[in-house]
């Protein structure tokens, strides 16, 4: 028989053995754990990933498009109403003076009119009483529709129109 090689480690050795031992142990549990760690962070960050999809669709472009188009159309309508009601309140408020500046304008106008009417009706009336008294009921009804009574009155007063 041959004699078989036996090595005996020493004490050193084993104690190295031991020390190497426990140090790849250790590497190898930080290098499971971070594993472990880096799954449990891929894995929260699929979820926040998922809830972002989710919220995206739930919040598409078009979606928050129609949204803003809605709400800028709601604005648009509230200021419509809104201005509406100031027209209102300021049309309300400025009819007394208005119509006091229009009243100012109009009795001078009717003044000076007046004074003009007279003058033409006058003259209108001179000249009728130019026209052969029988042709004088004609003329009116054709030339004066709108002041024919007028005119017959006066007349009539005068003794300056026929017997009708």
């Amino acid at each position: 028989m041959t004699p078989l090689i036996t090595q005996t480690m020493t004490t050193e050795q084993i104690i190295f053995a031991v020390i190497q031992t426990v140090i790849n142990s250790t590497i190898f549990f930080f290098i499971i754990k971070s594993n472990t760690v880096i799954k449990e962070r891929l894995k929260s960050q699929d979820d926040i990933n998922q809830k972002m999809k989710s919220l995206m669709d739930i919040f598409s472009v078009d979606e928050v498009k129609k949204f803003v188009e809605l709400r800028t159309e709601s604005m648009q309508l509230q200021l419509d109403n809104h201005l509406k009601k100031e027209q209102k309140k300021f049309a309300e408020n400025a009819k007394p003076y208005i119509r006091e500046m229009i009243g100012e304008g109009v009795d001078k106008v009717v003044d000076n009119m007046q004074s003009k009417y007279d003058e033409l009706c006058e003259a209108s009336y001179n000249f009728i009483l130019t026209i052969p008294a029988d042709q004088r009921l004609e003329y009116l009804n054709k030339n004066f529709p709108l002041t024919k009574d007028e005119f017959i009155e006066e007349l009539k007063n005068y003794n300056e129109l026929p017997n009708i």
